[in-house]
């Protein structure tokens, strides 16, 4: 095996390209078997807390669980959002399984590199809704069937 050593790299324009360094990660391993059918936001599993070193720094947000959709009404679907500190933040997705198929499993992950610009503690939680027509239904996290299954929710300090 090779080993390529270097002291700087450049881009072709003359600059550098930015080396970043993680400072920290909070991670929670998501295993809680979720279910909504409410209209009304509430908060997931999915909720950590992280507090910056510097005012530069960048939070890499990674959440990914296991999904059900436990109808077959295209008229429904589930809405994620992200929260920061106890307000909406992020729209994940407004609009997620209205296509899928009854009782049909899959992943729901998103990815976000936030600038929270602060060296306090900030709160960033996964909110989840019903929307569309009434459903008896409804949705679930973290479910394999007949057993809960595993997810997890991500924070890492990206230092620049």
């Amino acid at each position: 095996m090779s080993t390529l050593k270097v002291t700087n790299l450049q881009k072709l324009d003359g600059t550098t390209f930015p080396v970043g360094k993680i400072g920290q990660v909070k991670s929670v391993l998501l295993g809680t078997q979720e279910f909504t059918n409410s209209t009304s936001f509430a908060e997931t599993e999915a909720t950590l807390s992280i507090t910056p070193t510097s005012t530069s720094s960048k939070i890499l947000i990674y959440w990914d669980v296991s999904f059900r959709r436990n109808n077959s009404n295209v008229n429904t679907y589930a809405q994620f959002q992200l929260y920061k500190d106890g307000s909406s933040h992020k729209v994940i997705d407004n609009n997620f399984s209205n296509t899928m198929g009854e009782k049909l499993w899959c992943r729901a992950n998103y990815h976000l590199l936030d600038s929270p610009s602060t060296t306090s503690s900030t709160t960033y939680a996964v909110y989840w809704a019903r929307g569309g027509t009434s459903e008896s239904g409804g949705f679930y996290l973290c479910d394999g069937g007949s057993s809960a299954a595993t997810g997890s929710f991500t924070l890492m300090e990206v230092l620049d």
